[in-house]
């Protein structure tokens, strides 16, 4: 659990930079358009780049924190009985369950998009959306990691 902890603070922190990025990104493109009547498709990559690595990294960092928005029905809380914790363990398993399932669906585009070495689909785009598509998996993969320590802290909590 430590580990995962840990995890979480760099995920935390690396975010924390993505969302810097986003902004400078943003207020430069903007300045760049409306200061100077021109552009930059690199920049523009670099804010998609950025915004889908945090939208990614988010959901995990919001998930395990629980600062998500949820339904009254997922609540986690420490007064419950232990049938109500097994009903939260199996629809935490439920609920989830699509982020297992991303893994095995974005591998073959993943690996293709590697082999190819891809890049923006703009002409003069920043290269590099094969890093951005590896995070597809690596993202559900800390999803899944994510629910398994939820599942065993309820599990040591009805113990």
């Amino acid at each position: 659990m430590m580990v995962v902890a840990r995890l979480m603070r760099v995920l935390l922190i690396f975010s924390s930079c993505l969302l810097v990025l986003l902004f400078a990104t943003v207020i430069s493109a903007a300045f760049l358009r409306y200061g100077f009547s021109t552009g930059s498709v690199k920049i523009d990559d670099l804010q998609h780049y950025a915004f889908g690595a945090l939208i990614l990294f988010s959901i995990a960092a919001a998930f395990w924190s629980e600062r998500h928005v949820k339904v009254e029905v997922f609540d986690i809380a420490k007064n419950r009985s232990i049938g109500e914790r097994y009903r939260q363990f199996w629809l935490i398993l439920l609920v989830f369950f699509p982020f297992g399932l991303l893994v095995f669906l974005s591998v073959p585009d993943v690996l293709s998009s590697w082999q190819s070495l891809e890049g923006s689909a703009e002409p003069n785009g920043l290269g590099g959306l094969f890093l951005l598509k590896t995070l597809f998996p690596f993202a559900a993969v800390l999803m899944v990691v994510l629910v398994f320590g939820k599942m065993f802290s309820l599990q040591d909590k009805s113990s």
